[in-house]
């Protein structure tokens, strides 16, 4: 069985700025879908990002080399805006504090712009 696992370069939506977080995920597909994100964020509570795209770039690179994943690495720009009144932002790490949402997404859009 495979570990349909990629690492993921996720663009948010932050005060008007976009933001990049890194992640390593399975089921990629699934990030296309605002809801799913939103439902990821909630459960993962706290989440480190950058501003720079070639910031976001090496983190996934280093960690591309440090786990062996099935589908490289993978950006999705997603248009889900983090709502700032339910996180906490400080020196790159955002704190989620809004309610963890129900597993009700739909149909995910596909957003992948780059495959590395």
């Amino acid at each position: 069985m495979s570990a349909d696992d990629s690492i993921l370069l996720l663009r948010l939506a932050l005060r008007g700025r976009y933001v990049w977080i890194v992640l390593h995920v399975q089921a990629i597909e699934n990030f296309g879908s605002d809801a799913f994100v939103e439902w990821y964020l909630a459960h993962e509570q706290t989440v480190r990002f950058t501003t720079r795209r070639s910031v976001a770039v090496c983190i996934a690179r280093r960690k591309a080399a440090q786990n062996k994943v099935e589908h490289g690495l993978c950006e999705v720009q997603s248009s889900f805006r983090i709502p700032v009144d339910k996180c906490d932002i400080a020196k790159g790490v955002l704190t989620f504090t809004f309610s963890k949402p129900e597993c009700s997404f739909g149909d995910p859009k596909n957003r992948f712009v780059q495959v590395f």
